[in-house]
């Protein structure tokens, strides 16, 4: 009976995620903007341009899924979508600020939150994948484009053993986010 449920209700579930982020974006945008003389407008223009382009996909996914179309594979794109964007957003930051605004900037947090909002799609294998996706994006980013860039002088907690402890917390919050979605 609950799968039954869960099947016919994942169009509403991906429904509400999708007005969510499609209100997260487009507030992204003037939160990125109001920061710009803090950030530098090469980073602003990057993540505002970013954030207007989620915002507007997520708006069009919201309309289409309100019109009654859906298919099992949405909640996997997007998932893979929302977790990328702090991996993006860490791209971004590497380019305009360089390797130790990168790992210490706040997109760090808003990661493992997430990875859990993947618990609205009430899959568990969904929710271990996030936090796997994530960890092998920040671990991918930080051996291959940041940690050839960081001075010899940096903090120890930028180094490999804290960056893969970190890493070990997105399984972690992966974990945690597919106990909820079973329950």
């Amino acid at each position: 009976f609950l799968d039954g449920h869960l099947r016919r209700d994942a169009q509403g579930r991906e429904l509400s995620v999708a007005r969510f982020m499609a209100g997260l974006s487009g507030a992204s945008v003037v939160v990125a903007a109001a920061l710009g003389p803090s950030l530098g407008w090469g980073l602003t223009q990057a993540l505002m341009g970013l954030s207007a382009v989620l915002a507007l996909y997520y708006t069009v996914l919201w309309r289409v899924l309100r019109s009654g179309a859906f298919h099992p594979a949405i909640p996997w794109l997007n998932v893979a979508i929302e977790v990328s964007i702090p991996a993006v957003v860490l791209a971004f930051d590497l380019r305009f600020q360089g390797p130790i605004y990168a790992l210490t900037a706040p997109t760090l947090v808003i990661w493992p939150t997430l990875i859990t909002l993947a618990t609205l799609r009430s899959n568990p294998r969904l929710a271990l994948a996030a936090g796997l996706l994530v960890a092998a994006e920040y671990l991918g980013i930080y051996f291959l484009f940041v940690q050839p860039l960081l001075p010899e002088s940096a903090l120890i907690t930028l180094t490999p053993r804290f960056i893969a402890t970190r890493a070990f917390f997105f399984v972690a919050a992966g974990v945690f986010t597919a106990t909820l979605a079973r329950h």
